[in-house]
């Protein structure tokens, strides 16, 4: 939930300065906060595959 809204607040102010050597560095830590969100998913994934034995 909170990558929606961190992301929705950047990708609008990417969007609205519309110039890219300006807005470079939020592109860059919107995928920074795309890759760990990926990562995320696939370890708490993995647990529901392999699933710890008690």
């Amino acid at each position: 939930m909170s990558w929606f809204i961190g992301g929705g607040i950047l990708g609008s102010m990417i969007r609205y300065m519309n110039h890219y050597s300006q807005t470079e560095a939020l592109v860059q830590i919107l995928f920074l906060w795309s890759f760990i969100l990926v990562i995320d998913f696939v370890v708490s994934f993995s647990y529901t595959l392999f699933p710890k034995k008690a």
